[in-house]
């Protein structure tokens, strides 16, 4: 029998509405964030010390709750502290912001959605193939997703699925940093 996704949603209990706000609120954030670029930059460059510390924090809370999306965060780095210190900030941030991200789908879904996995084994042999072979495996398929994948989406998935912490946190560094390193350039 097919389960729809509203009977999906209710058995993530609080992971599932958190997964669909990771997937709305960013975009809304972002043309806000873009909308404030001319101001928020000119600020953050002129503050250098506390504009470091307050882009870094404020790039890993509002990437890890999912209110801002990642490349206009990086986009400002790069706009308030040029290539040099932006780049790392932004990595530090991108960090940060999958860390926390992580640890809210980790503890928001207990453990539904593994459950919901086991119950379902076309899930099941997918997770498996994918994120249950070896920490090598999944170092190279989360390192392949951020490759190109939403942020927000992505970090809530994988500690919802209780991916290996250490490959989630290598694979976010070594695939975000293509992106990063193009989006403060640019």
């Amino acid at each position: 029998v097919q389960e729809s996704v509203g009977s999906v949603l209710r058995q993530l209990g609080p992971a599932g509405p958190l997964a669909v706000a990771a997937t709305v609120l960013p975009p809304i954030g972002g043309f806000a964030l873009l909308a404030l670029l001319g101001v928020a930059g000119p600020w953050l460059a002129g503050h250098q010390e506390v504009g470091k510390l307050l882009y870094v924090a404020g790039f890993i809370l509002l990437s890890g709750l999912a209110l801002l999306p990642t490349y206009a965060q990086a986009a400002l780095g790069g706009y308030a502290f040029g290539l040099a210190w932006g780049y790392p900030l932004a990595m530090i941030g991108f960090v940060g912001g999958a860390a926390l991200g992580y640890f809210v789908g980790w503890r928001t879904s207990g453990t539904r959605v593994t459950q919901l996995i086991d119950r379902h084994p076309k899930l099941a042999a997918v997770y498996q193939a994918l994120l249950g072979s070896g920490f090598w495996k999944t170092l190279g398929i989360i390192t392949l997703w951020r490759l190109h994948s939403p942020f927000a989406l992505t970090n809530f998935a994988l500690g919802a699925t209780r991916t290996n912490l250490v490959a989630y946190v290598v694979g976010t560094l070594v695939g975000l940093t293509p992106r990063t390193l193009a989006a403060v350039y640019i």
